[in-house]
């Protein structure tokens, strides 16, 4: 509740012209699925509509970095090769974890029926909502600032990757943040179990130990024979939505020839008995063919990517 005070319309039409117009809001629900694809939990959240802030911040206001997945795939690598599993962790309602600065917002009530809102008022925000443009930045900024706290130093040149030894003479912790995902791992059980009793008191997350399931990715470690360990990085459950997505399941389904030929720039193909009403569409279907592809290449089978 700290996230938000309750203001009388009559209150919020005297500031209206300091503070500008409230933002609407809207609930949104998710399902949240697991390495296979199948439902695993349900989230629903109040979501203020931050495409109509009328605030014109700047990039460097709302940006904020990501672990990019060749740095999850270089995490990863550098775990086995030491014979240690990552482990992962997320940390609940994230965008609503940090304080907003100066500036103040409104947002319009949540949907009809909130028990802690009376009728015809509005809320002023303490902390940041999902939805509002800077939330990613101001979280990223409260995450980054803790693991400096805690110890950890930044990497110069990736800025969602860190390290730091948290105890003397024990080896040190590396981690890895998307958002509000966490992936890590130390050769010592007991830097682990300190980083997370730390980090789990400066904000609420959830230990989920060795990974599963990441970024849509699924992990499968396998213990070698000859002591060492193997991982296997899997996208099956995404590959059988994209191949159902674009209706490439179906029995008897088979690459259609294309019209290009080697050498041939592929705007002087010849367009034969091709309809030019179904070039947006087909522009569409192309752009999310390619864009599924990518994702795909980039995360798990660099073999599909076009060199």
């Amino acid at each position: 509740l700290d996230t938000w005070e309750v203001i009388s319309e009559a209150e919020y039409q005297a500031l209206l012209p300091v503070c500008g117009k409230a933002l609407p809001t809207m609930a949104i629900s998710t399902i949240k699925t697991d390495g296979e694809g199948n439902p695993e939990r349900a989230k629903y959240r109040i979501v203020a509509l931050g495409n109509l802030d009328p605030h014109n911040w700047e990039k460097s206001d709302c940006f904020a970095p990501v672990l990019s997945q060749a740095e999850l795939r270089l995490l990863t690598a550098l775990a086995t090769r030491k014979g240690r599993k990552l482990k992962s962790c997320d940390v609940s309602q994230a965008f609503c974890q940090s304080y907003l600065p100066e500036n103040e917002v409104y947002v319009c009530t949540p949907p009809h029926g909130c028990p802690i809102t009376p009728k015809g008022s509005l809320w002023r925000l303490r902390k940041t909502l999902y939805g509002l443009r800077r939330s990613p930045r101001h979280w990223y900024d409260k995450c980054k600032k803790i693991l400096l706290e805690m110890g950890f130093k930044q990497c110069p040149n990736s800025p969602c990757l860190f390290t730091g030894v948290l105890i003397e003479g024990q080896p040190p912790i590396y981690l890895g943040v998307y958002v509000d995902d966490i992936a890590y791992y130390s050769e010592s059980d007991e830097v682990e179990q300190l980083f997370e009793k730390e980090f789990g008191q400066k904000v609420k997350t959830k230990f989920n130990g060795i990974v599963d399931y990441f970024l849509g990715i699924k992990f499968t470690y396998r213990d070698n024979k000859d002591g060492s360990l193997s991982v296997y990085l899997t996208q099956e459950a995404f590959i059988d939505n994209l191949v159902k997505q674009f209706k490439l399941d179906g029995a008897g389904v088979g690459a259609p020839l294309t019209p290009y030929r080697s050498g041939m720039p592929v705007d002087k193909v010849k367009l034969d008995g091709f309809d030019s009403s179904l070039t947006p569409a087909r522009i569409h279907l192309l752009q999310s063919m390619v864009g599924c592809l990518t994702w795909l290449s980039t995360s798990t089978r660099p073999d599909i990517a076009t060199i």
